[in-house]
């Protein structure tokens, strides 16, 4: 028996396999830590957004029912800067756009009669990564509410 083997001494092809194992679970640890980063980044950009539409669907809301009915079938680009309100400024990311965390976040409209008396409110929002961020494809989505007519509502009623 070698004197290594009495010892309980590691040989050299032990140590470089062992080695290579630590390196290959360090490096699926490290991509798997990578993907988790990268979904709670896109996590909090669609919490964002969807903060952003609920904003934009309250604000065309308090147009009330019979500007939004006038405008069934128009496509309206939302001025993000004041929370729905098309045309009222310029944000820093450019006509209509809001700027938030070098993510540039777009909103538009649209209204469309369902039903007589009954609108689908639609918010459709794109946002995308800005200066050496941009590395992915721009995200969008898209949001509805349903509003009735409040006058045929209460003819309904008992």
């Amino acid at each position: 028996m070698s004197e290594l083997a009495r010892r309980g001494a590691f040989s050299l092809i032990e140590t470089v396999l062992a080695s290579a194992l630590l390196a290959l679970i360090a490096i699926a640890m490290l991509t798997a830590s990578s993907s988790g980063v990268q979904t709670a980044a896109r996590a909090g950009e669609m919490e964002v957004a969807t903060l952003l539409a609920g904003k934009c669907i309250d604000r065309l809301k308090l147009r009330g029912f019979p500007a939004l009915q006038a405008s069934v079938g128009a496509t309206v680009a939302l001025d993000l800067a004041t929370l729905g309100e098309p045309g009222d400024g310029e944000a820093a990311a450019g006509p209509g756009a809001l700027l938030a965390d070098g993510i540039r976040y777009r909103a538009t409209a649209t209204v469309e009669e369902v039903h007589p008396g009954l609108l689908r409110l639609g918010v459709a929002l794109r946002w995308e990564r800005q200066g050496a961020l941009a590395t992915r494809e721009p995200s969008e989505t898209d949001f509805f509410c349903y509003l009735a007519d409040p006058v045929l509502a209460m003819k309904g009623m008992p």
